[in-house]
């Protein structure tokens, strides 16, 4: 089934959006080396709070994106039962979610700064195909696993995603984010593993296979799906 990427750069929407998964996210225009302390220091204690919102001071918006030097934007996501937190990228270039995994390499740095995915969910089913993703950046290799997915609220089942085992340099131990969750096509996914969107279409969870991003200066959401019919939804 097709679906559309809809990217909205600073339009004004008049019409009502309270039917709609929002995702706010906050604008960084810079990031230095105390940043990255700071954010280092905050990532130990989410490890240990049983809310990692709050150990954020990310009071004002349950799932909160920030746009990293207009680089990327990311954002909460949880996985399995119960929850387990990870920030992620949502990434219009890819299509595979990864996390790092519970089991990575002991040199894999950036596993150290991260939190990571472990098998006590309960809803959690072994694959443990073998995966690797290569990125223009860097690369990352692990093993396939499937459990329960949920992003702004909605929960996809049976999500097949990778576990990351090896990241290799620096590229993800000085990144803001723990994964990645792919939503371009399925044609280009790793494994031909299926979407985590398109499975959000097969599975009944959103009312139309659209997606959109809405991105201005002060406040930027995820919209799924479209964000109103009288603005090109297709």
């Amino acid at each position: 089934m097709n679906f559309t990427i809809l990217f909205f750069l600073g339009l004004c929407i008049g019409q009502s959006l309270s039917s709609f998964r929002r995702i706010p996210f906050r604008k960084r225009s810079w990031f230095n080396k105390l940043e990255h302390f700071k954010l280092s220091l905050l990532r130990t204690r989410g490890r240990y709070e049983p809310n990692p919102d709050r150990a954020l001071h990310m009071e004002d918006s349950p799932e909160l994106l920030i746009n990293y030097k207009d680089l990327y934007y990311y954002g909460n996501i949880s996985i399995g039962t119960p929850d387990q937190n990870f920030t992620v990228v949502f990434d219009t270039g890819s299509s595979n979610l990864w996390i790092p995994s519970a089991e990575c390499a002991s040199n894999n740095r950036a596993c150290q700064v991260h939190c990571t995915y472990n098998h006590s969910s309960t809803t959690y089913v072994p694959n443990r195909e073998d995966f690797s993703i290569q990125y223009g950046t860097g690369s990352l290799s692990g093993f396939l696993s499937q459990d329960v997915v949920t992003v702004a609220g909605i929960k996809v089942r049976n999500q097949i995603f990778g576990e990351a085992t090896e990241q290799p340099g620096e590229v993800f131990f000085n990144d803001l984010y723990d994964g990645i969750l792919g939503m371009a096509w399925p044609a280009i996914s790793v494994k031909q593993v299926t979407p985590v969107f398109q499975n959000m279409v097969s599975q009944n969870l959103v009312e139309k296979a659209v997606f959109g991003f809405y991105l201005n200066r002060q406040g930027n959401l995820v919209i799924l799906p479209c964000i109103t019919d009288s603005i090109a939804c297709i």
